[in-house]
């Protein structure tokens, strides 16, 4: 059998059928398990985002800057999934140890990003 990816699929978000999604200090804060290492607090940049591909690009470059993911050797490539309105995010590691968890999100991101 093919080698795996764990893969953590956000619910569908609200607020996002029309641009921009906004992130501010209500929703730009979470958590996330990669192949077993938690993160630090991974804080996104304020501001508006237009498309759900842009977001996805800095939830990514915030994931993937993490001290804690990377001193591990660990990444993630996160994706907008359009159809179904949510983002996914996908550890890069491969196998039984591959596994990606949202852990904690502000308040105001639990309809967004969980």
């Amino acid at each position: 059998a093919a080698a795996t990816q764990g893969t953590y699929k956000a619910q569908a978000i609200s607020g996002f059928e029309r641009a921009p999604l906004t992130i501010d200090a209500t929703n730009d804060t979470f958590r996330l398990s990669l192949d077993g290492v938690i993160s630090n607090d991974i804080n996104l940049t304020i501001g508006d985002y237009n498309t759900g591909s842009e977001l996805a690009n800095e939830i990514q470059s915030q994931i993937n800057a993490d001290s804690a993911l990377s001193a591990a050797g660990h990444a993630a490539t996160v994706s907008w999934d359009g159809a179904n309105n949510r983002f996914v995010i996908k550890s890069d590691a491969e196998g039984l140890g591959s596994q990606a968890n949202v852990t904690f999100a502000e308040a105001g991101a639990n309809n967004r990003c969980n």
